[in-house]
């Protein structure tokens, strides 16, 4: 943790003088002190994003890689999901747990393959609702990025979602990962739901999706 040193520049009562002691009245003593600065006081905020990935939702799953970007320590990584259809005339619906399904699973790992988050969608949107990563979580399913079209119109089957993969606990920072070594990059691997595995009823043509990704990271801090 970084730290700073001030002199105190505060003045010590001395004490008074009595028959042979020469150092009567007030003793200065100019020690310096040293401050503990909170990782967090002295981290800044970093945002950053990945390449777009895209696609067309099949019967069949697909693979996207994601290279996180490097940068400091990592707090978050943010999945922006979004698939849009257009000339619907099915009465679209939704699997149970969707439109989480999109993501069949989500494996986050280091440069050696070692997972670090291996769950599904729906699991990892459960993680950051109750996972206690932060006090009062807000639940994604009920945030401004969060849409799911269904029904017989020209978009049934649209949705758009938002998830995070946190990697520190409450407001301390605890557990933020050393992201600063371009030779041990880390990876996302997403496997991408089929059409059954994301609608009870299928939209009448897939849709396209979109998959985009960022990183909220603390700047290394100054010595």
């Amino acid at each position: 943790m970084p730290t700073f040193s001030q002199g105190s520049g505060a003045a010590i009562q001395g004490q008074r003088g009595t028959p042979g002691n020469q150092n009567n009245g007030t003793a200065q003593n100019s020690a310096a002190k040293t401050f503990m600065v909170p990782f967090q006081r002295a981290a800044k905020i970093h945002t950053e994003q990945f390449p777009t990935s895209t696609g067309v939702i099949s019967a069949s799953n697909q693979t996207v890689i994601l290279k996180v970007p490097i940068y400091g320590y990592l707090k978050r990584i943010w999945l922006q999901c979004s698939v849009v259809t257009a000339g619907n005339a099915a009465a679209t619906a939704f699997q149970a747990d969707g439109p989480w399904t999109f993501l069949k699973t989500v494996l986050f790992k280091d440069a050696n393959g070692t997972p670090i988050h291996n769950l599904s969608g729906y699991y990892s949107y459960l993680a950051a609702l109750l996972g206690g990563y932060s006090l009062f979580a807000l639940d994604n399913a009920a945030n401004t990025s969060y849409s799911v079209t269904t029904g017989a119109g020209a978009t049934g089957g649209s949705f758009t979602f938002s998830l995070p993969l946190n990697q520190c606990f409450g407001r301390d920072a605890l557990g933020a990962l050393p992201n600063m070594d371009a030779s041990t990059q880390y990876q996302i691997e997403l496997t991408i739901g089929t059409t059954t595995e994301i609608y009870s009823t299928a939209p009448t043509s897939p849709g396209s999706f979109t998959v985009q990704g960022y990183i909220e990271a603390y700047q290394n801090p100054p010595q």
